[in-house]
This record gives structure tokens, sequence and C-alpha cells, in this order.
């Protein structure tokens, strides 16, 4: 499996809420599109991803920083040990040499270490990026995991076409 390209655009996520630092209207992120060179039913097999709602996109970062080291790197070192699949913690050592390291993934690590977790969600708001799946139901304030593979893009109907309209 190798990376053949890494597609960025930026996405607006305007919301008319705010907090008391930002004004999310003008809110914006980063969506991407990672194309490989493995073809299923007459198509290349294409990853997407966003970053997080709450912080502008990145592009700039993205085109001139990460997407390059990610491309320049030898294809056999992104892979994990089966040699089939790309594997995220070595290409996250690839994005990230050179980085200052930060507390988010430290947060994150920590909050999963305590069993904490959970968070509020707002299923309206930052549409299409934010809420759920289309058919997640929400009882008594709380949903579960769907059981779509992966991070279940293709369940939120609104945010699948946008990504595939972005890189079609």
């Amino acid at each position: 499996m190798r990376i053949v390209k890494v597609k960025e655009e930026t996405v607006s996520i305007a919301s008319q809420i705010k907090n008391a630092y930002i004004d999310f209207s003008k809110m914006t992120v980063s969506a991407l599109a990672l194309v490989t060179d493995v073809v299923r039913d007459g198509k290349p097999v294409v990853g997407y991803g966003f970053n997080s709602n709450g912080r502008y996109a990145q592009g700039a970062l993205l085109r001139e920083r990460f997407i390059p080291r990610l491309m320049a790197a030898d294809p056999a070192t992104l892979l994990d040990e089966t040699e089939e699949n790309l594997d995220p913690f070595k290409i996250w050592q690839i994005l990230m040499k050179n980085e200052k390291p930060g507390g988010h993934q430290f947060a994150l690590h920590i909050a999963a270490g305590l069993g904490l977790g959970g968070n509020e969600s707002y299923p309206g708001i930052f549409a299409p990026f934010g809420g759920f799946a289309d058919t997640t139901p929400v009882e008594n304030g709380t949903i579960g995991l769907t059981q779509a593979p992966g991070i279940g893009f293709e369940e939120k109907s609104e945010l699948i076409s946008l990504f595939r309209r972005l890189f079609a």
C-alpha cells in the first residue's frame, strides 16, 4: 500500500454560537483526502479526515510541512507489521518530526487512562462535521457507538457527500 496523493481543502463550519473566547461565525476546518494505490471495485481506496471543531483550518501547515513530509517518506516506513496497511503511529512520528510536542494528545491519554470520557455534543452545530451518524439514536441524553467500520464517515450522509464532492 502506498499513499499516492493527499488533498486538503479549507471548509466553513460557520455557526451562530459564541463562547467567551470564540465567535464561531467564521470557523473553518481542514478536510483531507488520502488517496492510496489500493483499488477496490475499480476505485482507489481513499481515507478522509478533518481537524477538530473549535480550531481553525490548518491548511498552510498541512501543505507546507506535514503533507510534504508524508509524501517524501519511504513508503515502507509507513506500513504496519503486515506490510498491508498504513500504521498511524509510524505516520504520526514522520509528520511530527521537528515539531514541538503539544498537550492535546497527552490530555486524551490521561482521560482514557482514568476512564473519563464523554463530552458535550451539539448534533446540529458545526454541520456536517459535528454530531453523530444519521441513524444514531440519542436516548436519555446518551448515545452508543455505531457498528460502522473505522470512524464511520459513510454513516453521515452530508459529510461523506462533502468529502466526495471536494475530492472527486
